[in-house]
Order: C-alpha cells, then sequence, then structure tokens
C-alpha cells in the first residue's frame, strides 16, 4: 500500500514540476499575449518550443495585428495555428 501511495506522490510531484517548467519558461510571454489580448494559450505556447517554432514572433505578430484592428477570429481571420504554418 505505501509503494501506491509513493507512486502517486511522485507522479503528481513530476506534473507540479512540469507546470511549473511551463510557467517559469512561457509565462511572462504567455502573460503579454493575455494583457494584449492576442488569444494564445499557454500550452500553445509550449506546443511551439516542442515543434521548433519562435514563440516570440508568432506573440509579437498577434499582438500587432491586433493593434492593427485585423481580425483575431479562429475560424476567419488570424489565428496562431495560421501564424505557425
Amino acid at each position: 500500500m505505501d509503494g501506491i501511495l509513493y507512486l502517486g506522490l511522485g507522479i503528481v510531484g513530476l506534473f507540479v514540476l512540469f507546470v511549473g517548467w511551463m510557467v517559469m519558461s512561457y509565462g511572462k510571454l504567455w502573460f503579454q499575449a493575455f494583457m494584449s489580448k492576442a488569444d494564445i494559450k499557454l500550452l500553445s505556447l509550449v506546443g511551439m518550443g516542442f515543434r521548433q517554432v519562435n514563440p516570440r514572433v508568432i506573440v509579437s505578430a498577434k499582438i500587432r495585428a491586433g493593434q492593427a484592428g485585423l481580425d483575431n477570429n479562429v475560424h476567419d481571420g488570424i489565428s496562431t495555428e495560421r501564424l505557425e504554418a
């Protein structure tokens, strides 16, 4: 029974470390996008890092598009996925 408890605590610990790493790596960039209403999710930023796409360029482009009055709609406007492509 103790083995299962330690296994569960280990899994929770790894999850907490992963979330902490995400926030430390991409938190500032996500907060900038959030405050600028660029509509970029934290997990999208992490995915960009794994796909070797520069997330700073994408966030900057989304912010500038919003400031220029362009549509940030996911279906018709400038979406994060379209900018990555």
